[in-house]
């Protein structure tokens, strides 16, 4: 089936580990749950590693916006379809309209027009729906300021990802099955008040694993 993976970071003694945690897109079994001090490639790489010796062979991947899945998961499943959750993407990109957009009466239109025409454009449920929409928006960079250009490169580099979640139904548009999982392991994380080393943090996510 298609998967869903996500981060979580937890406290052990003074420093910041990150828990990877895949989960079902359609039957929402916590499939695998493991922790490691860092969240960069090297450790993405293990973690689809540990999936593969494990038997899994996903039909997609859906995560976050975090840089390097992505060339990762073409070398560990080269035939698996990679994807990033719309959420994420549509909230990073009326997060730079709210910082880079100026808040004067020049250009007070042109935010509410740029508000709107993102939360349409990822509403879009149809191919040549979205094609029209993404054009739209793209057409409105002329009239914003340099800074907010930054915008429309977000656009750009996740338009292939929006594409595939409007035309794949197989493939899971968001990464909430396994924020699900997070926020319940996040309320059983907070009752231990942290860890005093790794290996009990391990233990303690192998249990809730099993739990």
């Amino acid at each position: 089936q298609s998967l869903c993976i996500d981060e979580k970071w937890i406290r052990i003694r003074n420093d910041w580990n990150y828990v990877f945690t895949a989960v079902g897109a359609k039957i929402p079994d916590l499939i695998a749950i493991d922790l490691y001090n860092q969240k960069d490639k090297s450790c993405i790489k293990a973690f689809l590693l540990s999936l593969k010796l494990a038997g899994f062979n996903p039909y997609s991947i859906t995560t976050d916006l975090l840089l390097g899945y992505e060339s990762v998961v073409k070398k560990v499943f080269p035939d698996c379809i990679y994807n990033q959750c719309v959420l994420h993407a549509e909230r990073d990109a009326k997060r730079l309209v709210r910082i880079h957009v100026p808040d004067n009466t020049k250009y007070k239109k042109i935010k509410e027009l740029l508000r709107k025409r993102i939360r349409i454009l990822f509403e879009s449920k149809k191919l040549k729906q979205l094609k029209k929409r993404y054009y739209k928006i793209i057409k409105l960079k002329e009239k914003t300021p340099k800074r907010v250009h930054c915008l429309f490169k977000l656009l750009r580099k996740y338009y292939p990802k929006l594409c595939i979640s409007v035309t794949n139904k197989k493939v899971s548009r968001t990464t909430n099955p396994v924020e699900r999982a997070i926020n319940e392991l996040e309320e059983k994380y907070h009752l231990t008040k942290g860890f005093t080393n790794f290996y009990f943090a391990r233990f303690f996510l192998k249990a809730f694993q099993i739990y």
